[in-house]
């Protein structure tokens, strides 16, 4: 049967079923989230092909539309056979959420066959034991008369260390109150100069606002009087230019009235008429004889005198044309100078603006100047009274800091008494288990005392067996202590792990239940809410499976010391009968005899103890 129960036990263990219904949790939740998923991409593909159906010509849709369709028929086919796969993979993950863990009842199985087994040994041991707890309690005695006077000796070392902390404490109150009372003189030194400094700062920026704002007046006003010379320098110019168009007009249209004078004549007469001209210049006197001629030579002159006035024209007319191009090249010249003045006169008065924001918004920002500054002053003229109030805020915090070292103090103490009694009673429990050992080693002393005993004293055999009688009591009120101890340690693990399973439970129910909002299908949601429900309800059961262990072991720790105090009886059965066998010396065989399975019995409690 325990073989049964071990493969049994070890299997389920190894199996881990707890893992396997996590991971299972975690697949479910991937398939949820695939679920919405596929439902997403399945009406973007529909949004699709809707897309390309309206926007693709007849003729691709012709084409395309056998190939779409069986498409549409192997998705539809994918999508029934994934749907089968889910909702299978949920039904069987229903039926494995709800499989609770055998491990714990098989472990507990194996602990009640395990102590089954010992219960008879036990009762040896605790046969055996009793002959040597009334020993233990004359020591005892005296024992706990030493421990009263070490405890009187603590309380006195207790005291004598609470009051050199006190004094301790205090002169580091004292120190952190002249410590703080500097750093706040220094930091109203340094807020006394920062108000200084932001003053001159504030007059600077003031006064840099101001020339800012004069040198943005004075740019803007040299602005427009350039703006004004250069406008009138234009309109001249295009006067200028307006007028030198018209004399060349006029020039040239005299120009060509000359031209067509001069065509009507020959070009032999006009050189001829143009050397007679000369030779009547240089004297006219010498070719006045030819009276005859002297009309015609008018009229040659006359030409001569045009076509000089004709050249003198053309050359006007040329450097006027020259004039003109200059001023356009000029007037070119002031565009692209003007121009470029007026980007980079543009750009300064960006920059001056943007200066100019940047001191508003400075000034914005140091609105509440007025106000700190006297702040400042206020509480500078009531220096005393800050100090004052300082002082009672120090004290204060002083008062509730003492309270609060007090409350500290008196948790810390009950905190080292209890820790001093659990050390107490380890120390006690190792002395304890040590004296056994010593006394189980020394059994054959035991038997060899009883042998050499002779009639007339009984009476020293009768304060061992009270001795004896007094240690089993003894050991058997600590065993209960132990015992007690144990079970509420483990009753406190038990709700601990109780209430970490408690809350993992809820993250994973709080997780799911977001997952099942998420999905859109009903479906999909319902299996996962039952899934939930279930695995809510498992850990329900957990909790209080661990409940009924607890109890169990409560219950097991009362027929425990039901057991002792049977024993108790039953020792106090043997003692009697020790008692009445020690009287006959013929019976030293038999005490002997009881003496060797006693300790025998001894030292598998022993064993077991350590075990334990």
């Amino acid at each position: 049967m325990s073989n049964s129960l071990n493969s049994m036990y070890e299997y389920w263990k190894a199996f881990e079923l707890v893992n396997i219904q996590r991971d299972l949790d975690k697949d479910a939740a991937e398939i949820a989230t695939r679920q919405d998923e596929s439902e997403v991409s399945r009406k973007k593909l529909v949004e699709m092909t809707k897309e390309f159906k309206r926007t693709t010509p007849d003729e691709i849709k012709k084409i395309v539309a056998p190939l779409l369709r069986l498409f549409q028929a192997e998705i539809d086919a994918l999508s029934k056979r994934s749907k089968i796969g889910e909702t299978a993979f949920l039904n069987i993950y229903k039926k494995i959420l709800e499989i609770p863990d055998p491990t714990v009842a098989l472990e507990y199985s194996l602990q009640l066959q395990k102590r089954a087994s010992r219960l008879p040994e036990l009762e040896l041991i605790n046969k055996q034991l009793k002959d040597r707890l009334d020993e233990y309690n004359s020591e005892f005695a005296e024992v706990k008369n030493q421990e009263i006077t070490v405890k009187q000796l603590k309380e006195k070392i207790k005291e004598f260390e609470d009051k050199m902390e006190m004094q301790a404490n205090e002169k580091e109150l004292q120190r952190n109150y002249v410590e703080k009372e500097k750093n706040w003189i220094d930091k109203q030194t340094d807020l006394a100069k920062k108000l200084g400094e932001a003053e001159h700062r504030v007059n600077t920026l003031q006064s840099a606002l101001n020339s800012v704002q004069s040198d943005l007046f004075d740019v803007k006003a040299k602005h427009d009087e350039a703006m004004a010379a250069k406008s009138d320098e234009v309109d001249l110019l295009i006067g200028d230019l307006e007028r030198a168009n018209e004399r060349a007009l006029t020039a040239e249209r005299l120009l060509e009235q000359l031209r067509n004078l001069g065509d009507n004549n020959d070009d032999h007469n006009l050189a001829t008429v143009i050397k007679d001209s000369n030779d009547v210049s240089s004297g006219r006197d010498v070719h006045r004889r030819d009276e005859l001629s002297a009309g015609h030579a008018i009229d040659i002159l006359k030409r001569a005198s045009l076509e000089v006035e004709l050249a003198a024209k053309e050359k006007e007319v040329s450097q006027l044309v020259e004039d003109v191009q200059r001023l356009q090249q000029r007037v070119n010249k002031l565009r692209d100078s003007s121009s470029s003045q007026l980007a980079r006169l543009e750009e300064e008065l960006a920059n001056k603006n943007e200066a100019f924001d940047k001191l508003q918004a400075l000034l914005k920002k140091q609105e509440d100047y007025d106000e700190i500054r006297r702040e400042l002053r206020a509480e500078t003229k009531s220096l005393e009274t800050l100090l004052l109030e300082k002082n009672r805020l120090l004290q204060n915090e002083n008062t509730t800091i003492k309270c609060a070292f007090n409350d500290v103090k008196e948790r810390c103490q009950k905190l080292q008494e209890q820790y001093s009694d659990s050390i107490r009673m380890m120390q006690d429990q190792k002395r304890l288990i040590l004296q056994l050992e010593e006394d189980l080693r020394s059994v054959n002393a035991l038997s060899v005392m009883f042998r050499g005993d002779a009639e007339g004293e009984a009476v020293t055999t009768n304060q061992t067996a009270d001795i004896v009688a007094s240690i089993v009591k003894e050991t058997s009120t600590n065993v209960s202590t132990l015992s007690k101890t144990t079970t509420a340690s483990n009753l406190e693990s038990s709700r601990d792990a109780g209430g970490g399973n408690g809350s993992s439970s809820i993250g994973g129910s709080d997780s799911s239940s977001i997952i099942t909002s998420s999905s859109s299908s009903k479906s999909s949601s319902d299996g996962l809410i039952t899934i939930i429900q279930n695995q809510r309800e498992r850990f329900r059961l957990r909790a209080q499976e661990l409940e009924t262990v607890s109890l169990v072991q409560q219950q097991q720790n009362q027929m425990l010391q039901n057991e002792m105090d049977k024993l108790r009886s039953d020792n106090l059965k043997l003692y009697e009968k020790i008692k009445f066998l020690q009287g006959y010396s013929h019976n030293a065989k038999v005490l002997y005899k009881l003496a060797y399975t006693a300790s025998c019995q001894r030292d598998s409690a022993a064993e077991d103890w350590h075990q334990k």
